[in-house]
Formats: C-alpha cells, structure tokens, sequence
C-alpha cells in the first residue's frame, strides 16, 4: 500500500527516478529506516533497484521472514 500510494504522489508531481530514490529515504521509518540503511549503494541510488527491492523485502508474502530477519540482526 506504501509504494501504491508513494507512485501516486510521486507521478501526479512527476517526480523523476532519482528523486523518488531521496524522497523514499526521506519517508522510511522504523524497520524501513534501518532495512534502508543496510542496502548496498546501487539499492539507494537506483529507483527500479529499490523499488524491486521494497517488493521483495515488505510484500506480505515476506513480512513475517523480514520481521525475523530483523529479530535475528538485533541480537547480533
């Protein structure tokens, strides 16, 4: 529901691709922030790349392995 409704702003102001790469940073909180911040280079600069990246990460399929994946870094 959050890339649907951030493609909807983004497209109605016609954002171009980079800068949707620093206004989705500028919107991530909690678990996005810190999964943001462990992406490698490409993934932060790189729209389709995080976008591809977001689905993977937070569709609904994988929230419970992220939510573990999360788990598992806060105890290192």
């Amino acid at each position: 529901m959050w890339l649907d409704h951030f493609k909807n702003i983004t497209s109605y102001h016609q954002r171009p691709k980079r800068r949707k790469v620093m206004e989705a940073h500028t919107l991530f909180e909690n678990v996005g922030a810190t999964w943001f911040s462990q992406q490698e280079d490409l993934v932060k600069e790189v729209w389709p790349i995080l976008k591809h990246e977001l689905i993977q990460n937070f569709t609904h399929n994988n929230v419970t392995q992220t939510a573990l994946q999360q788990l598992r870094h806060l105890r290192q």
